[in-house]
């Protein structure tokens, strides 16, 4: 096994010149490597001679710091007796996404979308992954999901009895992150290019995703990888800092204050005060929505055009009302009321999953309005206890 998987690699990590500096491929992205390396790609991984490489690191000192894929393949050998040779060959067949990932097709509002479960082995690599590297990262306080203690609550307080409220959605988020954005992440958080290709791989595959009505593929982060959505901040994070140098550029402008924003996984949330009005308010927010659109663009991301929204009155974000303080949606209350009663006078049609679910959503409202969660416990505490005996 392990001479088919060098006889593959030696295919693969094509040498383009014999120059101290080479450049190589590792899962087709092109990296360079400042080491004497041999015409034998086996040596890639194997070399006892390598050359740390010299980079402006500013990452967390609690963080594993990787100067070459021979560091990371020792680091989990050492402390997660995991072979070089399967690691290796994760790296490098990563693109054969049937062997790591279970595909699971979901259609909802005529939408296909694509889950990938991680198979045992990619889901322990990543897992180290993301507990040894990604959760010891910050993040800017505007960002506010995939993130230990935060929550939706914080991603909507800054906006509660603002005047104006944009909602904007990046489409297709994690689609959208390709394996160069995945690199280019590694890279600025100190790792060589060689390692952060290699980190890439072990976090990416091919994909697939639904846009403009066609099924498309590519090497991006899949959604069901316990590793997406954190990788996924460090991606937001450069927009996130590009909209707040944006924002401080209208600060002296008399006609906007308190404008603040957020991001909620995709969601991007701006909010602000104003005295405009008519067609002086509608130019302000075009102008804004424009903006942030050309931040997103400039990102190689893009805004889905038909779920922009400008709010004025009845402001209603990631499911809460957040006109005079944070709320529950009513329809979301009305509509737990309805399946509490409906399953409780349909117990034959009742499973463990929907128990779940259902003890999921009393969960969140209790979380978002106690006191309504409360009266609705006390109103049907006799058929919630039938449900749930």
């Amino acid at each position: 096994m392990l001479k088919n998987i060098f006889n593959y690699i030696k295919k693969i990590l094509k040498l383009e010149n014999k120059n101290k500096t080479k450049s190589v491929y590792l899962s087709g992205l092109k990296i360079k490597t400042t080491d004497n390396l041999k015409t034998n790609p086996l040596e890639y991984f194997k070399s006892e001679e390598r050359k740390l490489l010299e980079v402006n690191s500013s990452i967390n000192p609690d963080i594993p710091y990787f100067p070459s894929i021979k560091e990371i393949l020792k680091y989990f050998n050492d402390n997660y007796k995991v072979l070089p040779k399967m690691l290796i060959n994760f790296a490098l067949f990563n693109t054969k996404t049937s062997d790591f990932y279970i595909e699971k097709r979901i259609i909802t509002k005529n939408k296909e979308r694509y889950i990938y479960i991680p198979k045992n082995f990619t889901k322990k690599i990543q897992k180290i992954i993301k507990k040894d590297i990604l959760d010891k990262l910050t993040f800017p306080e505007e960002i506010c999901g995939y993130i230990k203690n935060k929550n939706i609550k914080l991603a909507v307080e800054k906006h509660v009895k603002k005047d104006i409220l944009i909602l904007i959605d990046i489409k297709n988020f994690f689609p959208g992150i390709g394996r160069i954005k995945v690199r280019k992440a590694f890279e600025n958080l100190g790792y060589p290019s060689d390692v952060a290709a290699f980190l890439t791989a072990l976090t990416t595959t091919k994909i697939k995703y639904q846009e403009d009505n066609k099924i498309k593929t590519k090497c991006a982060l899949p959604i069901g990888s316990p590793t997406s959505p954190t990788i996924a901040n460090l991606i937001i994070t450069n927009i996130n800092n590009q909209i707040k140098n944006y924002f401080k550029t209208l600060q002296n402008d008399n006609n906007i204050s308190s404008i603040d924003h957020t991001i909620y996984a995709d969601n991007i949330i701006i909010s602000f005060n104003t005295s405009l009005k008519g067609q002086d308010l509608k130019n302000i927010t075009n102008k804004i929505i424009i903006e942030l659109k050309k931040i997103i663009a400039k990102n190689k991301l893009k805004i889905n055009d038909s779920k922009i929204r400008v709010l004025k009155k009845r402001k209603i974000v990631l499911g809460l009302s957040i006109n005079q303080k944070i709320n529950i949606n009513k329809k979301y209350y009305k509509n737990l009321r309805a399946e509490i009663h409906n399953l409780s006078f349909n117990k034959n049609k009742l499973t463990k999953e929907k128990i779940e679910t259902l003890k999921g959503k009393l969960s969140y409202l209790n979380f978002i309005n106690p006191n309504k969660y409360n009266n609705l416990y006390k109103k049907y505490h006799t058929r919630l206890s039938e449900i749930f005996q």
